[in-house]
């Protein structure tokens, strides 16, 4: 899953990949921000978290069985 953020120079940006429950299946602070699935994830979702305090969501991005 590869999530690509239109930076502005005036914000900083983090990348929490959100799994089952919650649970935080990895971090990125970069652009753009990849998580490779491992195998054992029912979905997958992105949330996206700006420095002054916006965020944004992905849809969840279900695993092929």
């Amino acid at each position: 899953m590869t999530i690509t953020i239109k930076n502005d120079p005036y914000s900083k940006y983090g990348v929490q990949f959100i799994g089952r429950n919650g649970a935080i299946l990895g971090e990125r602070n970069a652009s753009p921000a990849v998580y490779e699935f491992k195998g054992d994830e029912l979905y997958v979702r992105a949330k996206v978290i700006e420095s002054n305090g916006k965020l944004a969501w992905t849809q969840p991005v279900w695993r092929a069985r």
